[in-house]
């Protein structure tokens, strides 16, 4: 349940974008002893960049998922480890925008599964005991499903490229910029 609902992907680009307009702030301390509506009030006024963010929030005008690399491709993901350092993630993303013409702050590279690793409560403790005639057995030894659900690598992605869904013909484009 948890990464079903902290790592699905619209509610994963919202706090994303939400935290790009924050990055680009001089003081963001100042907001951490708002609540949720002086926070978008006060950032709204804090520059471009942030009053942009703000009214797509509000109007649910998200960035789109424009580029992944699937989980399951190890080719790609060992390519791509030197962008779980954060600094060479933001050069990488200023990188993007400067050749592809995109305005700043626009394009965020996500790689979530560190941070998964060591948040998630694993529904591997879902032993669930089922009641059979010749005694208890565990829920995932009766059912594939149990099974699946209690295997299934979530998020499915290493890597996703968010940025306004304009920019999606530019796939190509971004997996060049990132694998070299």
């Amino acid at each position: 349940m948890y990464s079903s609902v902290y790592f699905h992907k619209t509610v994963r680009i919202a706090e994303l974008m939400l935290s790009k307009a924050m990055e680009y702030l001089e003081n963001g301390f100042e907001f951490y002893k708002l609540n949720d509506l002086e926070m978008m009030s006060e950032l709204k006024k804090k520059g471009s960049l942030q009053e942009e963010i703000v009214t797509r929030l509000k109007y649910r005008r998200l960035f789109k998922q424009i580029y992944q690399v699937q989980a399951i491709d190890t080719e790609k993901i060992e390519m791509l480890r030197y962008l779980e350092n954060p600094a060479k993630r933001k050069e990488k993303e200023r990188e993007m925008e400067d050749l592809l013409g995109i305005k700043e702050g626009h394009v965020i590279i996500d790689l979530p599964r560190r941070e998964l690793v060591l948040s998630e409560p694993r529904i591997d403790k879902v032993r669930i005991p089922v009641i059979c005639d010749d005694g208890t057995r565990s829920l995932d030894q009766l059912t594939p499903i149990a099974r699946a659900i209690k295997e299934k690598i979530i998020p499915d992605w290493y890597l996703m490229v968010v940025a306004d869904e304009r920019y999606r013909d530019r796939a190509e484009d971004i997996e060049r910029i990132l694998l070299r």
